[in-house]
């Protein structure tokens, strides 16, 4: 039996199957393509200005310092005034670390995170909330040794650190010899 189509697709049935994929497509390009343009923009545009914003809000706040200030040390040791100092390292938000504020408020605990944007989260709500025994620092971890004398921290957490699974990555994990050496 011979066939008067030569190509599959000229089928009228196939025909009819592929106009109605393309129909198909084509409605839910009209009606998703406006969401996915307006959800793209919202990550190109706004998140990037809210970012900008908080961290150029974050130098402001007065229960915050980072790496880039002159007097930081001093400003640490006033803060401090001899205290118990419990540090949260790579704390992100920062919720742990409020946490222990509330739960400690004759110690001081410290936030340390490199992440501008997330550090001014836990900052704003520990203002909001008059948490006042909570200090943000945004520094790098391998710099702890610069900031704080030996033996007077008296607690290190470190909640959630990333894991780093690759072998290659094992110096930057948070646990591993080389920052445990800095931790002591």
């Amino acid at each position: 039996p011979t066939s008067n189509f030569h190509n599959p697709s000229d089928h009228p049935h196939r025909r009819g199957i592929r106009s109605r994929l393309e129909i198909t497509s084509l409605k839910r390009l009209l009606l998703y393509e406006p969401l996915f343009l307006l959800c793209k923009i919202c990550l190109d545009i706004l998140m990037p200005r809210n970012k900008l914003k908080k961290f150029k809000e974050f130098d402001s706040l007065s229960n915050t310092l980072q790496f880039d200030d002159l007097d930081i040390k001093s400003k640490l040791d006033s803060f401090t005034n001899n205290k118990n100092i419990i540090l949260e390292l790579a704390c992100g938000k920062a919720e742990y670390a409020l946490a222990l504020a509330k739960q400690n408020p004759d110690k001081i605990i410290i936030a340390i995170d490199i992440q501008g944007e997330r550090l001014w989260h836990g900052a704003k709500f520990a203002l909001d909330n008059n948490i006042n025994n909570i200090l943000f620092l945004r520094i790098q971890i391998e710099d702890l040794v610069k900031y704080f004398e030996a033996n007077s921290v008296s607690e290190i957490w470190i909640t959630f650190p990333d894991p780093f699974p690759r072998k290659s990555q094992i110096k930057k994990r948070l646990t591993s010899p080389r920052f445990l050496k800095i931790y002591k």
